[in-house]
């Protein structure tokens, strides 16, 4: 997901990275808890981040 030149993604490391989109430097990460499978989707801040897609469940960071 790109947004405010931003690139957010989750991963498998129970990580949500935001990197800088126009050289890919990291602004920040955060741990989760637990694997992010699904999507984040970004609504004016805060972002969202489905982490269990299977269940519908997803927290707010």
């Amino acid at each position: 997901m790109v947004a405010e030149e931003r690139i957010h993604f989750g991963a498998t490391d129970h990580m949500l990275y935001t990197l800088k989109a126009d050289d890919g430097h990291l602004r920040w990460k955060l741990e989760t808890g637990s694997e992010i499978t699904g999507s984040s989707v970004v609504q004016r801040r805060p972002v969202r981040v489905a982490v269990d897609a299977e269940k519908g469940t997803a927290r707010t960071f």
